[in-house]
């Protein structure tokens, strides 16, 4: 195995163990203990780290070392409100000359999502990576269709996978089958070219989806109702 593929399947195992909060937020990484349950050695595993950090997983700390990046509610909101946009500017621009073959990625999709809601069981860690695998297989087809590498780049940077897989895990059977809707929806507006109605039902959807998370993460934590900041915040640059 060469070096770059030994720390390609580093980088994929260590946000795995982030994403599925085998390593939750706050904990810090001790590399001899992950280097070892993963089987590998310690230099790809350094690696890894320094490119999680960049995908903004992990973050280095003075004596500590490398720490999974814990969210706060105004990150929450923040990621999810860059998404809303990018993506939705995505949809827009996937409706400009959409070719069979890029839609038939979003009606498979759509069909293996709809195949999997009969074996709907949040508690099962396996259904939920399967679906947030399908999930992710409709995002990205309408993002690629975009055919923009730079939008592309700021949405790996913007989508925290540890949000969505955790939405994942705390959806109903009924927000589930809600999401399936929204997809057809998207896959429907891109296919006749209504590419103004295609961005507003991605924004939709993905709000839809950020309001579920950010009651379900209140009432896990026991905190209180978590305000959505004000649209127009100010600059405290000019402060």
């Amino acid at each position: 195995m060469s070096a770059a593929t030994a720390t390609e399947r580093t980088i994929d195992a260590v946000r795995e163990l982030v994403v599925r909060e085998e390593l939750a937020g706050g904990t810090q990484i001790r590399q001899e203990e992950v280097a070892a349950r993963l089987g590998v050695s310690r230099s790809p595993l350094r690696e890894a780290l320094r490119a999680l950090e960049s995908e903004g997983l992990v973050v280095s700390l003075p004596n500590k070392g490398a720490v999974v990046r814990s969210l706060s509610a105004q990150d929450v909101y923040d990621i999810y409100d860059l998404r809303v946009r990018l993506e939705s500017l995505a949809a827009e621009r996937a409706a400009r000359d959409p070719r069979p073959e890029q839609l038939s990625v979003l009606e498979q999709a759509n069909e293996d999502f709809a195949a999997l809601l009969p074996s709907f069981a949040v508690d099962d860690l396996q259904f939920v990576r399967e679906i947030e695998a399908v999930n992710r297989r409709f995002h990205q087809g309408f993002i690629d269709m975009a055919n923009s590498w730079r939008l592309n780049q700021l949405l790996e940077r913007t989508v925290h996978a540890v949000l969505v897989f955790q939405n994942f895990q705390w959806y109903e059977r009924d927000e589930l089958a809600r999401s399936l809707l929204f997809h057809q929806l998207i896959a429907q507006a891109i296919a006749r070219r209504e590419g103004g109605r295609a961005g507003n039902l991605v924004a939709e959807h993905i709000l839809l989806g950020r309001d579920i998370l950010v009651e379900r993460r209140r009432a896990s934590m026991g905190q209180p109702d978590i305000p959505a900041p004000p649209d127009d915040e100010p600059d405290p640059t000019t402060t």
